[in-house]
């Protein structure tokens, strides 16, 4: 019996080989260092030589409102210094897999065995570091979770469990009880768990009441983020071609939302549901991909726990009134969410059908949302070039043959679903000339500026993440060079592209809101290396030492676990709430005051569908009347030209609508009271005295209107 408890003792020469795994690490870590410093000297050298012409804000300063004249503030060094360095890195990542090897050596021969033990002390400084880094991010839970609570402590506290519970997970006892269980039920029960929890994430559907009665609710969701990605759709909903409606600024998502609308009808509460099951369905698509690659249950837990916090519960249970934020959840989210699936079933199967399926899901993602489509794209078809080059051909002209055909094969797929999408716009148009062309307002924000933040140079979280997605470039590529087609492999090297993608939304506007939004992608990176860091120190392939890195995901986890049953509370709390509100609304008549304007409006409409609305939550206003603008412009939030405004200006000079509707902010800030009063008379005032009605005169008018002014004072 004494032998069986020698035999569990690792051997000496095991423990030896696991603490020398360390060297080649350390060297490849060190190789990619310089080859990251090379490279980042190259791309200033080659900024400083060839020179970055400076933007024409000026003139573009004179084409915009003036309101907006002074958000201009163009990253052009920043933007191409990204660029640059994201276009290097694969290179980097090879030249330093090149150089690793040598580098080892050289270190072997330095350091003594005994000696390299130091390094172990070392993993957990670089995982200390990474959880202080975590805890500069005060902007990223201080500001948006639990203000009333003592925050600090609830960290440590956090950072004590997570610590307690890496160091758990080394014993084989604790392992065993957390280990999964083969077998498919457990499986559908975890699939069907987590969308049990996804549902929780319904209630937000329910917040169109906050815009109906006074509420917890930030009214700048509704002037500027519901205003500007809601408006599009009311007007095609209303039967006005998508192209001649309103300009693409978060895409062509309307049209594809179209059928569903056309099917169940569009009202505000309509369309935070739909936002909600598409959020509801881009999230269970993630977790079931976590389900499959977290071997680990708790690892798996954690992560379930920390992604339906960062994708949707912190903006209920932070100080900040509620704001879905529809235009990254779900437009920038829901293409990207379900690329990750889609991605390993086509390569998977490796057929030319599937390549020809997933590249017609990138045309379409394109066209959804230019953003998010690009990163969307660029991830299948570089991960689908790296697996061709994976393969164990000896020849390289037969490489590259491989690797063309598959870039081809996505990429005509991908071209030919845009095209014909956009060929069916035009059609629909009647082939008019579009508000504005499809990347104008991308060449507005990212190339000259507008509304653009620079990225903080300080010790930031962001450093983690783009961290991450280098650490995930370099395991993916060093993969494919090796010939390591697994699937954890591919799915590390897609998420790692997708991430980088993505992390440009960031580098454009970078405040810690966006950080958030962004980072999904390398949290679920994180989840997976710790799992699968943990799993090489239990099989003795790595030395126990190194199991600390896994601390910073761990910690993440932890603070999404403590913050989820707050979550719940607060999400189930909101969303009743709201639905008291939607079946027995308040009788009050201050609270009921946009219902108040809704009905006052269609009183003036009457059987006419056509009117101009222009006054804040103008797209509420038409949401909920179903009519259409008279105007083919763009919506408030979208209005950033001034030959925009001047063509609405020439609209209500030359072709008066029959039915004006506008508030005294709008009219005073695009200075069209001198042009009401001259072709317009007063028709009635809303009871709360926030919106007039208008008419266009007519000749036995004139000697009696000009006195009256637009608004009651």
């Amino acid at each position: 019996m004494r032998s069986t408890g020698t035999a569990c003792k690792p051997e000496p020469g095991k423990v030896k080989e696991a603490s020398l795994q360390i060297l080649p690490l350390i060297a490849f870590v060190v190789a990619l260092l310089l080859t990251g410093m090379l490279g980042l000297l190259l791309s200033l050298t080659v900024l400083k030589n060839v020179g970055i012409s400076p933007e024409p804000v000026e003139e573009l300063r004179k084409a915009l409102i003036p309101e907006i004249r002074g958000e201009l503030h163009p990253e052009p060094v920043e933007r191409w210094l990204f660029v640059l360095l994201v276009l290097a890195s694969p290179f980097c990542v090879v030249a330093a897999w090149r150089a690793a090897p040598r580098l080892s050596d050289l270190l072997h021969k330095i350091l003594r065995i005994e000696n390299s033990q130091l390094l172990l002390p070392g993993s957990a400084i670089l995982a200390g570091l990474g959880g202080l880094c975590l805890l500069h991010a005060n902007s990223l839970f201080l500001y948006f979770v639990y203000p009333q609570s003592p925050l600090l402590d609830l960290m440590i506290l956090c950072v004590a469990a997570a610590l307690l519970l890496v160091t758990c997970l080394r014993h084989k006892g604790v392992r065993e009880i957390f280990r999964r269980r083969a077998g498919s039920e457990y499986r559908w029960s975890i699939a069907v768990s987590v969308l049990a929890i996804a549902v929780v994430l319904l209630p937000r559907g329910l917040s169109f009441r906050s815009v109906l009665d006074p509420w917890d609710m930030s009214l700048f969701a509704w002037k500027g983020h519901f205003q500007a990605f809601a408006y599009p759709l009311t007007q095609v909903c209303a039967g006005k071609p998508l192209l001649t409606a309103s300009p693409p600024l978060y895409g062509y998502f309307a049209e594809f939302l179209l059928p569903v609308f056309n099917l169940i009808g569009f009202s505000v509460f309509k369309f935070c549901l739909v936002m909600a099951v598409i959020q509801a369905i881009a999230t269970v698509s993630i977790i079931l991909v976590a389900i499959r690659f977290i071997r680990n249950r708790v690892l798996c837990l954690l992560y379930c726990a920390a992604l339906l916090y960062f994708t949707g519960g912190h903006c209920v249970v932070g100080r900040n009134a509620f704001d879905p934020y529809f235009q990254y959840w779900p437009a920038r989210f829901i293409f990207p969410a379900l690329s990750i699936p889609l991605f390993l079933w086509a390569a998977r199967r490796g057929a030319i059908r599937s390549w020809i399926a997933i590249g017609g899901f990138a045309g379409c993602a394109l066209m959804w949302n230019l953003e998010s489509g690009i990163p969307v794209t660029a991830a299948v078809s570089v991960t689908l070039a790296m697996e061709a080059t994976g393969q164990s051909l000896n020849s390289f002209r037969r490489r590259s043959l491989i690797m063309l055909r598959s870039l081809a094969v996505v990429l005509i797929s991908a071209t030919a679903v845009a095209t014909l999408f956009w060929i069916y716009l035009q059609c629909q148009a009647g082939w008019k000339q579009p508000l504005h062309q499809t990347v104008e307002y991308q060449r507005l924000f990212y190339q000259s500026g507008m509304f653009m933040i620079p990225m903080p140079l300080k010790p930031h979280p962001w450093w983690m993440v783009a961290g991450t997605y280098l650490f995930g470039l370099c395991l993916g590529i060093r993969a494919c060079l090796k010939g390591d087609r697994s699937r954890g492999m591919r799915l590390i090297l897609f998420l790692s592209i997708l991430g980088t993608g993505l992390f440009t939304y960031y580098q454009g506007r970078s405040n810690d809101y966006n950080l958030l939004n962004v980072s999904w992608p390398a949290m679920l990176l994180g989840f997976l290396f710790a799992d699968r860091l943990l799993r090489a120190v239990q099989a003795r392939l790595l030395s126990p030492g190194l199991c600390w890195l896994a601390l910073p995901p761990v910690y993440l986890g932890m603070m999404g676990a403590v913050m989820f049953p707050g979550m719940v509370t607060h999400l189930w709390s909101f969303g009743s709430t709201q639905w008291r509100l939607a079946v027995a609304p308040v009788p009050n008549a201050a609270a009921n005051a946009m219902e108040q304007r809704i009905a006052f409006i269609r009183s003036h409409v009457g059987k006419d569908r056509d009117c101009v609305i222009l006054a804040d939550l103008q797209a509420v206003y038409f949401a909920e009347t179903g009519f259409r603008s008279s105007l083919d412009a763009p919506g408030l939030t979208e209005l950033f030209y001034m030959q925009d405004l001047e063509m609405i200006r020439s609209s209500l000079d030359q072709a008066p609508p029959r039915h004006f509707f506008g508030d005294r902010k709008t009219i005073t800030r695009f200075q069209l009271g001198d042009l009401l009063q001259a072709r317009y008379k007063r028709v009635a005032v809303s009871r709360d005295g926030a919106i007039v009605c208008m008419e266009p005169l007519t000749p036995s008018d004139f000697p009696r209107v000009h006195d009256v002014p637009l608004f009651d004072e």
